[in-house]
């Protein structure tokens, strides 16, 4: 099956990295990936100057994680656009993100960046699979690409 628009959200890590050959080869003919990456948001307390050198850092770290990928998606022909989501929960970031860009799929690595190691799904994971209406594609380590 083949999917119109999937959410494929990144964290620079080695599983969110892996995530993407699947992703690629789920899209259909004319369809595209938003690449996203769900930061913590800027505190309301930071105003002027320092804002907006903050707001510059969001943008300049989102994009160190998310341009590796789009390179990737781009090789393939495949329309793919940058999504930075600020949000105090990554998983509900991920959620909202899938609702309103009416994406069909969500493809993404069972753990990621976590100060937890060892954990056979991570929290952001769990949170996600628990509370999206989205179809989610959940893989686990350095899985191959689909194929036909």
């Amino acid at each position: 099956m083949a999917y119109n628009r999937i959410l494929l959200p990144v964290d620079g890590s080695e599983h969110s990295m892996h995530a993407v050959a699947h992703a690629v080869s789920l899209v259909r003919e004319g369809g595209e990936i938003v690449v996203a990456t769900v930061l913590p948001p800027i505190p309301n307390v930071i105003g002027g100057d320092a804002r907006r050198e903050a707001e510059e850092a969001v943008k300049t770290d989102a994009n160190l994680i998310t341009q590796p990928v789009m390179d990737v998606i781009a090789k393939d022909n495949i329309a793919c656009r940058e999504k930075i989501v600020l949000h105090t929960s990554t998983a509900e970031g991920i959620i909202e993100t899938a609702e309103d860009m009416k994406c069909d799929l969500i493809v993404m690595g069972s753990r990621g960046l976590t100060a937890l190691k060892g954990l056979i799904m991570g929290s952001v994971t769990t949170g996600v699979l628990a509370h999206t209406k989205c179809p989610v594609l959940l893989l686990r380590g350095k899985e191959a690409p689909l194929t036909d």
